[in-house]
């Protein structure tokens, strides 16, 4: 089944009186939505009490809820550090959805930087086979990761370029 729904709060929301992530639940269901996505683009900074509740709410509403992993992953960095920090920021995420009763977290891959194109695919091909071992280290084998398509030249996520990455794992999608 298609779902739709929103990638975080709008002004259309705070301009209804809300203000919480717990009441974007109710009104997504009101909207005829039926799913939403979490934002952790600038790292997971909520409790996981809190995390818990805000997954209970849309739980409680029938909405379906995704989580989208911080904006710092780079999969193709040459920067061994960016790297292990860029599987931390997933592992982190995919804690916090499971957390929340999500089964997906969307990212973006990677920056190109200064490799070829196909360096950095084959660079972050090679980093998610490396994450997917660390998904089942970490009990996370029923979660899936997301990588999204982008549109800034400098990004990978081209239709082909996401593709290629999901043919890393089944868990990987699109």
């Amino acid at each position: 089944m298609i779902k739709f729904g929103p990638s975080g709060n709008g002004e259309a929301f705070y301009a209804s009186g809300k203000s919480t992530s717990k009441e974007a639940s109710e009104y997504v269901k009101n909207l005829g939505l039926n799913c939403f996505e979490y934002s952790f683009g600038r790292g997971v900074t909520l409790s996981e009490k809190t995390a818990i509740e805000i997954g209970d709410a849309f739980k409680e509403n029938g909405v379906e809820l995704s989580v989208h992993a911080p904006y710092f992953i780079n999969f193709a960095s040459v920067e061994e550090e960016k790297v292990q920090n860029s599987y931390g920021y997933l592992l982190k995420s995919l804690k916090y959805a499971k957390l929340m009763g999500a089964n997906r977290v969307v990212f973006h891959p990677s920056t190109q930087g200064k490799l070829s194109r196909n360096e950095a695919v084959d660079l972050t091909v090679e980093r998610l086979k490396n994450l997917a071992v660390l998904i089942d280290d970490n009990g996370y084998y029923d979660m899936l990761v997301c990588p999204e398509t982008m549109g800034k030249v400098n990004q990978l996520g081209s239709l082909s370029e996401v593709m290629a990455l999901c043919k890393v794992d089944e868990r990987i999608v699109p």
